[in-house]
C-alpha cells in the first residue's frame, strides 16, 4: 500500500524555499558589491556605472564585460 503524500509539508517546503531564494537575490548584489570591492565609489558614482552599463548596446563592449566576470568567478575565493 502506498504512504499517503503529506501536502502540507511539502508547501512547506517549498515556501520555504521560495524564501530562501528570495532572501538570496537580495542579499548577492550586495556581496558582489564588496567581493569586488566596488563599496569604494559614492552610491552615486556605482549607481551611475550600473545605468551606464544598462543602457549600453554596444555588445562587443559587453563581450568584454562578461569574460572579465567569468574570470572573476573562476578565479580563486575571496573572503566576504
Amino acid at each position: 500500500m502506498r504512504k499517503p503524500r503529506d501536502y502540507k509539508s511539502e508547501q512547506k517546503a517549498l515556501s520555504e524555499k521560495a524564501l530562501q531564494l528570495k532572501e538570496r537575490k537580495l542579499y548577492q548584489p550586495g556581496e558582489l558589491v564588496l567581493a569586488t570591492a566596488a563599496d569604494a565609489p559614492s552610491a552615486e558614482q556605482l549607481a551611475a556605472a550600473l545605468l551606464s552599463a544598462v543602457e549600453t548596446t554596444d555588445t562587443a563592449t559587453k563581450e568584454v564585460w562578461r569574460k572579465r566576470g567569468v574570470t572573476f568567478f573562476q578565479s580563486a575565493p575571496r573572503s566576504a
